[in-house]
């Protein structure tokens, strides 16, 4: 492996991994919003899913005091769970919960998108802690002289340790979101095909009785 291919592989989880942008999520995002806005238990839902992201803020507050305190931890797990803290220190549980839904959206729609399991979970990890400026650094770009933001990276471990918790922990709430919207969109095209069936059987039945 060269050296480019080992340094993307460090960051992104594997050689050919392209970063996943916030620009790509932002879509799905509004989309998640927008649909559980307008169902007629948004209340529950969105209790449903801050209850599900307080409980795992709470979980990592627990193991970064634990290591405070002095015991043994696991050293990756603990990195990432300061990653947990400063993201939900920052944030409203909804924004964390949309984004981690619109990240579960492309997941789904376009898996190619991800090279390996490994790089997923390093996409997720990373668009996460860009959600906090503690992990986001500024330089001067080379070529034109404007600043220009970059994401603080943490060892390549401590990226897939936190990825792998949201996936286990946070992802299947996301992902049951993601498939209500798909399924509302399959029973919206049903609805619309049907709607032109009629429309067009009926057309070729009425047009016998044209002209008479």
């Amino acid at each position: 492996m060269c050296e480019k291919h080992r340094r993307t592989a460090h960051r992104h989880g594997h050689p050919e991994q392209v970063g996943l942008k916030l620009r790509e999520l932002r879509p799905y995002e509004k989309a998640a919003r927008e649909f559980i806005e307008r169902r007629d238990d948004a209340a529950r839902v969105w209790a449903v899913l801050e209850e599900n992201w307080r409980r795992f803020a709470e979980w990592a507050d627990g193991e970064i005091k634990i290591r405070e305190s002095g015991k043994p931890t696991h050293r990756y797990t603990t990195q990432a769970c300061y990653s947990i803290r400063a993201v939900s220190d920052e944030n409203d549980a909804r924004d964390i919960m949309l984004r981690l839904i619109a990240f579960a959206w492309v997941w789904l729609e376009d898996p190619r998108r991800f090279r390996s399991d490994r790089a997923a979970r390093f996409q997720v990890a990373r668009v996460f802690r860009r959600m906090t400026d503690q992990h986001v650094g500024q330089s001067v770009s080379p070529t034109d002289g404007k600043p220009k933001r970059y994401c603080k990276d943490p060892p390549a471990k401590t990226l897939e340790r936190l990825g792998e918790l949201i996936f286990k922990v946070i992802m299947p709430s996301c992902l049951s979101v993601v498939r209500k919207v798909q399924r509302e969109e399959e029973e919206e095209k049903e609805r619309v095909k049907e709607m032109h069936r009629v429309i067009h059987g009926e057309s070729s039945k009425g047009g016998h009785h044209v002209g008479t």
